[in-house]
C-alpha cells in the first residue's frame, strides 16, 4: 500500500491522526504516524511533517528526549522548519525543568516569527525564575524591533518595570 503523495493526502492524514490522539489515545496516533513514517513511501516533505507531529505527541506525553530526536530529523530532512522546530526543541527542555537549557535554545532561535518567540518565551522565563533584568533586556531589544509584538512587549516591560520599583 503506498500513501497518497499530494500535500492534502498528508494533512489530512496528520488531521486523522489528531483526531485518533484525541479520541482514542495519543499512543495509538503516534504508533499508526509512526509505521506511515517508516513505511518509506512517503515524499521527503511528508515524511518531515510526519517527523514533526510525533515530536509534537511525545512532548504532549512528557517523552522529552523522544520528542527532541523527532524534531531534530523534521528539521533534518526539511530545514525550514528549522526555527519551528528549535522552538519546541526548547519547549521541551522548558517543559522537563531544565531551564537553563531551555533559555539559551530560546534565544538562539531564527528565523521570523519563530525567533521572536523564541525571546519572548526565554523572556517570560527568566521573570519566573525572578531574573528580571536579563528579562528586561531582552524586552528592550524586542521592543525596538519592526515587529508586530513591538507594542506588547512595550506594555510588557513597562508593567515589569512598574512591578519591580514597587518591590524595591
Amino acid at each position: 500500500e503506498t500513501a497518497p503523495r499530494s500535500e492534502e493526502a498528508i494533512e489530512a492524514r496528520l488531521l486523522l491522526t489528531d483526531l485518533i490522539a484525541d479520541r482514542v489515545s495519543v499512543h495509538e496516533a503516534a504508533t499508526q504516524l509512526q509505521a506511515a513514517y517508516e513505511s518509506g513511501g512517503l515524499p521527503s516533505r511528508h515524511r518531515a511533517k510526519v517527523a514533526k507531529r510525533l515530536g509534537d505527541f511525545a512532548r504532549a506525553e512528557g517523552a522529552y528526549d523522544e520528542a527532541i530526536q523527532w524534531y531534530d530529523v523534521a528539521a533534518e530532512i526539511l530545514p525550514v522548519l528549522r526555527g519551528e522546530t528549535a522552538y519546541w526543541i526548547a519547549s521541551c527542555y522548558e517543559e522537563a525543568g531544565e531551564f537553563d537549557e531551555a533559555i539559551p535554545r530560546y534565544e538562539m532561535i531564527e528565523p521570523a516569527p519563530w525567533r521572536v518567540r523564541g525571546r519572548l518565551a526565554a523572556a517570560k522565563l527568566l521573570e519566573r525564575q525572578g531574573r528580571v533584568k536579563a528579562a528586561e533586556v531582552i524586552y528592550e531589544l524586542l521592543a525596538r524591533e519592526s515587529i508586530p509584538e513591538a507594542h506588547m512587549v512595550q506594555e510588557r516591560l513597562a508593567a515589569l518595570r512598574a512591578e519591580h520599583s514597587v518591590k524595591e
